[in-house]
């Protein structure tokens, strides 16, 4: 249980990363920027704003993550974000509009319920690292291991959607 807190907080640092990244590619910003748009929640002129106070935002979330100390408020911090998101998609799904999620850069994937339940996953783990036992008292030899967990449990996380259209059931063609 002593690796608890440390794993989730890498879990979240490894997926703001990624996420706050894939948005600085050349054109994925412009594109991340589009999809802020087409959300229709900011006034156009707000959107590069907006669409920049997010890439910060997910960049503040990496720091404050990063630093042990202030590992709790970046638990915090991130969940709050991840409210915000998670709110985002449902009013696009609940108007029943078809916005590319941006949230990882290159993907055109229109935002989906399985957006939503990733997003829940990751609160998920926030809470938990929330509510773990606050220093890794254990072995250190755990730690390689509990940082191998958290690669693994955030790029799963980060790749949710593509997983989902794996298992998804396709459409049957009409004969």
């Amino acid at each position: 249980m002593a690796y608890v807190g440390f794993t989730c907080g890498l879990v979240l640092l490894i997926i703001m990363l990624a996420s706050c990244l894939s948005k600085l590619w050349a054109g994925s910003f412009a594109d991340f920027a589009a999809s802020v748009a087409a959300v229709r929640l900011v006034p156009r002129e707000s959107v590069r704003g907006v669409a920049i106070a997010v890439v910060i935002a997910e960049g503040l979330a990496v720091v404050l993550l990063a630093v042990g100390p202030l590992r709790t408020l970046g638990l915090a911090y991130t969940a709050v974000l991840l409210v915000g998101f998670t709110v985002v998609q449902v009013v696009v799904l609940r108007r029943g509009e078809r916005v590319a999620c941006r949230c990882f850069g290159a993907s055109s994937a229109p935002i989906s319920r399985a957006h939503v339940v990733r997003n829940l996953l990751m609160l998920a783990v926030g809470g938990i690292g929330l509510l773990a036992p606050e220093s890794a008292t254990g072995d250190p030899a755990g730690i390689p291991l509990a940082a191998l967990v958290a690669v693994v449990v955030a790029l799963l996380l980060i790749r949710f959607d593509d997983l989902v259209s794996l298992v998804a059931p396709r459409p049957r063609p009409r004969s």
